[in-house]
């Protein structure tokens, strides 16, 4: 796989920190602290909460975001917050990382890319499909339960460089999706779900396509729109739901019958939406395919432009989304800036 060149960044405030490292790339500590990957002590979640709260080094590592850090965005700006709710290894990140790569090629339907703080931590979630990862097959690892999830994306249209619109992507691991359905969890132990201005459900198209893992995911889908609109603590608004199927590539290549009973899936979930007088859309995507009859991060566009231009639902929510550490924080170099 060749490639893909990272978003070109727009260009510097000159009264804004400067970063002093590329974006995926860590920096030598200053004052002599220890090196990224030598042994550094990621910050715990009290000195996490501590940096939110103050201003003083969030966003600094350029890494996914903490919830404690996720929420100084949404109330600084008009933030758009996006959840990808799906089973373990359904797609979500490859979603995301596609919808980055897409925007290192230019435009993504209409929208450009106007800054993210968190660069690394979209150069890290692609890194496995990038030549150089060292994996033999180009994929996307299991997101483990406590890895930081939000993802910031500042997109504009064309020629509007006074209406950006920042989003913050949720990128929840499957797990938690999984204790909901079994019961384990209910809808109100994950608030993020509540504050959620979309949230894309996503239909795993790889059991789509193959007849044995087909009934399974079917059932699944169902029961994961029953829990988050039948719960009135779920959601803001049952109106907030896409459903997102992924690997659109394969359920193609499988033939007719994996297309219908895609169509038949999502119709049964969009009589369950029905009942709370809201409807539901369908996004097909490829994000990696593997035929070449789609283009890399294929409905991303349409995806994209759903949660840009679609009216925020912004509710107020008191409940403070828990913070976690990142697998990758442990690479972070202290002081390193983001790049905005």
């Amino acid at each position: 796989m060749t490639e893909t060149p990272r978003p070109t960044e727009p260009p510097a405030n000159p009264t804004d920190p400067q970063p002093t490292e590329k974006p995926g790339e860590a920096s030598p500590a200053p004052g002599g602290a220890t090196a990224p990957g030598q042994g550094a002590t990621p910050p715990s979640v009290d000195e996490a909460l501590a940096a939110a709260a103050s201003g003083s080094a969030a966003f600094q590592h350029g890494s996914a975001l903490s919830g404690a850090e996720a929420l100084e965005i949404a109330s600084d700006k008009r933030t758009t917050v996006i959840v990808l709710a799906g089973n373990v290894r359904s797609g979500k990140s490859t979603i995301l990382a596609s919808l980055y790569e897409r925007f290192g090629r230019g435009p993504v339907g209409g929208q450009l890319f106007a800054g993210s703080r968190t660069l690394s931590g979209f150069e890290r979630l692609c890194h496995r499909g990038r030549v150089g990862s060292g994996s033999d097959i180009a994929g996307m690892e299991h997101t483990p339960r406590d890895a930081l999830p939000w993802l910031h994306l500042r997109i504009r249209r064309r020629g509007d460089a006074e209406n950006a619109r920042d989003l913050l992507l949720g990128d929840f691991s499957g797990e938690h999706f999984a204790d909901l359905l079994a019961g384990r969890r209910a809808p109100a132990d994950l608030p993020f779900l509540r504050r959620a201005d979309h949230v894309a459900l996503v239909l795993d198209g790889r059991n789509f396509a193959r007849t044995v893992g087909r009934p399974a995911e079917e059932r699944q889908s169902l029961d994961l729109t029953q829990v988050l609109v039948g719960d009135p603590s779920a959601l803001a608004n049952p109106a907030v739901i896409t459903a997102v199927v992924t690997k659109w590539d394969l359920i193609h290549r499988a033939g007719a019958s994996a297309e219908e009973a895609v169509q038949t899936t999502v119709e049964q979930m969009q009589r369950i939406v029905a009942a709370h007088d809201v409807g539901l859309a369908l996004v097909r995507t490829a994000a990696r395919s593997v035929i070449r009859d789609f283009p890399l991060g294929h409905g991303t566009d349409d995806l994209l432009n759903r949660w840009a231009d679609r009216p925020v639902i912004q509710v107020l929510n008191s409940a403070r989304l828990a913070p976690s550490r990142a697998m990758f924080d442990r690479y972070r170099a202290p002081g390193s800036h983001y790049a905005a």
